[in-house]
């Protein structure tokens, strides 16, 4: 819901408020992702173990509802930051790829539900990231 406040001024200076709330939500269904490590251990996803994604979609009203043609990518993050020093103390503008993709996968939910399955072969261990 979203709550509206409008104001109205009138010729004499003085002005009335309303207060109206109407249904309104950007999106016609919202996914929602859960990532669980080898171990049952968040934030930490180790090489060579089987990574479980738990997804879920829903619509505007909290209902499990079914989706297709939905993406997940995971991606190699570079630990370089912006900028990088040479040999002569010279910083300068990086200017390249900060990620690489490893793995894709497209997929749909059932009654509101999937799990999908990755893993993160060494030696690609470092910073990765998903994106749905």
């Amino acid at each position: 819901m979203q709550c509206l406040l409008p104001e109205f001024f009138e010729y004499g200076g003085d002005f009335s408020t309303d207060v109206f709330e109407i249904p309104f939500s950007p999106f016609n269904v919202y996914t929602g992702i859960n990532i669980t490590g080898a171990d049952g251990i968040e934030d930490v996803l180790e090489t060579d173990k089987d990574i479980a994604v738990e997804v879920v979609t829903i619509d505007h009203k909290g209902n499990a509802v079914s989706q297709d043609n939905l993406e997940l990518n995971i991606y190699k993050l570079s630990w370089r930051w912006w900028w990088s020093s040479t040999n002569d103390n010279i910083a300068s503008w990086v200017n390249g790829q900060g990620t690489e993709l490893i793995e894709h996968k497209t997929f749909y939910t059932t009654q509101g539900k999937a799990r999908q399955h990755f893993k993160i072969e060494y030696p690609e261990w470092g910073g990765n990231t998903l994106y749905r």
